[in-house]
């Protein structure tokens, strides 16, 4: 059985980078989609929600029979608890090209690529101070946040200030870090804390070697900016689209 997550999944992983491209697949016959909804089944019950997701999608999204798409997005509602399931979606969405990205990163071929996240400034804990802006202002899995590594040490400092979206170009490490070993990384470690907000220090997130950045703030930002709302200068501004 072939699951092709590009194609249903494609609008939501958009926000992260140009990830992939599929053509128009056919409609899927009646006889594939009992063994397919219980494929999905099995792997909800293991906890493999991502995976048991799409393949829901997919028969919701191509099935022939109207009575077999409708049986497939009542299923994809009752993992979700009811609540829309686009959120955890766009989740799964981020998470599978991270990991993909850091496969990639250790059979020792890291390309360069330009990451879309935005700044977790506001958000009351100790995180990582990115999450990839398709995930918007919740993270589900911890795939979905990033440390950064600059070359530059002022930059560190920089992307603590201000709510926006980041444009950052360099290479997915390997490895993902705790906020501990990641602040061996930038020059000034820290000793283990304890306290309050242990439990996010604790978490691996992924690690991204920055080559190049800019910054286009929030709207409410950009507005503020003349009276002090935004610290970064216009250097590192991203041109308009």
């Amino acid at each position: 059985m072939r699951i092709r997550p590009c194609r249903v999944l494609a609008a939501l992983a958009a926000g992260i980078l140009s990830a992939c491209t599929a053509g128009a697949g056919s409609r899927l016959p009646s006889e594939r989609v009992g063994p397919m909804l219980f494929k999905a089944e099995q792997l909800l019950d293991q906890g493999e929600t991502c995976s048991g997701l799409l393949i829901l999608v997919e028969v919701r999204e191509t099935a022939d029979e109207p009575a077999d798409r409708a049986q497939a997005a009542t299923r994809l509602l009752e993992a979700n608890q009811g609540d829309d399931t686009l959120p955890l979606l766009a989740a799964c969405a981020v998470r599978s090209r991270v990991l993909a990205m850091m496969d990639t990163a250790r059979s020792g071929v890291s390309d360069v690529v330009t990451l879309r996240v935005r700044s977790t400034v506001g958000w009351g804990c100790p995180c990582p101070p990115f999450v990839f802006a398709a995930s918007g202002d919740t993270a589900i899995f911890e795939e979905e946040m990033l440390y950064p590594v600059f070359t530059d040490p002022a930059d560190y400092d920089r992307v603590w200030e201000d709510r926006g979206i980041y444009r950052l170009t360099g290479r997915m490490n390997s490895m993902p870090l705790d906020f501990y070993n990641w602040s061996k990384l930038t020059g000034k470690p820290q000793e283990f804390g304890g306290g309050d907000g242990e439990e996010y220090r604790l978490k691996r997130h992924p690690v991204f070697e920055v080559e190049s950045w800019c910054f286009r703030p929030d709207p409410g930002v950009a507005e503020g900016a003349a009276e002090g709302g935004s610290s970064l200068d216009a250097a590192h501004r991203c041109p308009q689209d």
